[in-house]
């Protein structure tokens, strides 16, 4: 789990450097929305899923929300260790982060990290 050391991130809907937002779900299995500011000169952006029941997928995009279909980068593996890796983000930008699923989902942790 990526996200296992790291310490939580100050909000449950924005992520920073190098924290983790936890316990996330939806009983209807209803997107579940989030966002990261990348300031300039960030490298290696990596997004993580890991832990809790059901069957989510990753999607990021930069300055719009990402969907099936309609995202910069994804993932859609079975289960909900999902990865997402950018070497070179855009710089001072908003990065939105969705995670979808096709039914309930619950106790999942969303990671990110940037150097």
């Amino acid at each position: 789990d990526p996200g296992a050391n790291l310490p939580n991130c100050a909000s449950n809907t924005q992520l920073g450097k190098n924290c983790a937002i936890r316990n996330i779900g939806n009983a209807n299995g209803y997107r579940s929305y989030f966002t990261l500011m990348l300031p300039a000169g960030a490298k290696n952006l990596k997004l993580a899923t890991r832990n809790g029941t059901g069957d989510v997928d990753l999607y990021v995009a930069a300055d719009h929300w990402p969907v099936p279909g309609n995202a910069d980068y994804s993932s859609v593996k079975t289960g909900n260790a999902e990865d997402v890796s950018v070497a070179s983000p855009l710089a001072n930008r908003w990065y939105y982060v969705t995670i979808d699923a096709k039914g309930p989902y619950s106790g999942v942790s969303l990671s990110a990290t940037y150097e």
